[in-house]
């Protein structure tokens, strides 16, 4: 059994179409195939797969089709340090990724709190 019991990533796949969309490794997610249930398209966000990223909650359909999750990253050390950065991405229904860091996305907001400490800098 594992150490880290403080934090478990959630698996929670969409339905979009034709597809499900099911969260993957470093922050992807794997377009699969409603009907053969085979792998279409892996669709990462960012550069590289990075193994210290993980799928945060779960996928959600907007009306257009695309597809909109979180990412958290974590200390590839200790896992359970305050996270190292965290991102909004959204998959547009033509399979093309984006995402920006909640930093970016909420300037001037008062640092949060993770176990009692305050998570300065955090994405």
């Amino acid at each position: 059994p594992l150490a880290l019991t403080a934090w478990q990533s959630v698996f929670l796949p969409a339905l979009a179409g034709d597809s499900v969309y099911v969260p993957g490794a470093g922050g992807s997610v794997l377009r699969v195939s409603k009907e053969t249930g085979e792998a279409v398209q892996r669709i990462d966000p960012f550069p590289s797969l990075d193994g210290s990223r993980f799928v945060a909650g779960g996928l959600a359909v907007a009306p257009d089709g695309g597809v909109i999750y979180n990412v958290l990253g974590l200390n590839a050390s200790d896992p359970t340090l305050a996270p190292t950065a965290a991102w909004l991405v959204r998959i547009s229904a033509a399979g093309e990724a984006s995402h920006a860091e909640y930093a970016a996305l909420t300037p001037g907001a008062p640092a949060g709190t993770y176990a009692g400490a305050a998570v300065a800098d955090v994405g």
